[in-house]
């Protein structure tokens, strides 16, 4: 485990890119389960989902829940980014990130059905997390295929962004009341540490 610690530790200091980042969280889909899903050992985790021809997220973290899945939508901005100006307000990379994810809505409002059938076939085709099940066709808990219209389809969007230490106390009160405000989920990358930080084996 700590080993792995480490190496995160190591990417996050060194100030490393998104593409750094988003490989090695691809090489460790269980990183990515463990930071975004409640029940990560039912997880399914996709690199790169696309969503039609517009949007692309750089990953997209599922988990079964009875009756119905949670699907969580993730991107990745940048460690050194910075979150808020001195004046208080979303700076240009969060700016961004809370646009692009709010465009990603529109489109799921337009094409809710397709999308969720590219979600399914994503987990039975491209899951990282557990590539070789023996049935990879994607049920809920209650045994629902999702494409069954009584499976309840959650989506939920999430950015990681900065470091919690760069944050002021203030700052990480906006952080908090932003991500209330919009529904989408703001974390710092801190949280991919602490998230390594439960696992008892390798990931």
């Amino acid at each position: 485990m700590e080993s792995h610690v480490t190496e995160i530790q190591s990417i996050l200091n060194g100030g490393k890119g998104e593409r750094e980042i988003h490989a090695y969280l691809k090489s460790h889909p269980r990183l990515v389960a463990e930071a975004f899903c409640p029940r990560h050992a039912t997880a399914r985790v996709v690199s790169e989902f696309e969503l039609g021809n517009e949007f692309r997220a750089d990953f997209m973290a599922g988990v079964p829940m009875s009756g119905g899945w949670f699907i969580s939508l993730i991107e990745l901005e940048s460690v050194d980014a910075a979150l808020f100006t001195k004046d208080g307000v979303p700076a240009k990379s969060l700016n961004h990130a809370m646009t692009q994810l709010l465009d990603w809505r529109r489109y799921e409002d337009r094409q809710k059905g397709y999308l969720i059938e590219q979600i399914a076939r994503a987990f039975r085709e491209r899951d990282l997390y557990i590539p070789d099940r023996e049935d990879p066709e994607p049920y809920c808990s209650a045994g629902l295929r999702m494409s069954d219209p009584n499976c309840i389809i959650g989506i939920l969007h999430k950015i990681m962004i900065g470091r919690r230490h760069d944050l002021t106390e203030e700052q990480l009160s906006r952080k908090v009341s932003l991500s209330k405000r919009s529904g989408i989920e703001i974390r710092t990358y801190d949280h991919l540490l602490e998230s390594a930080r439960y696992f008892r084996d390798d990931f």
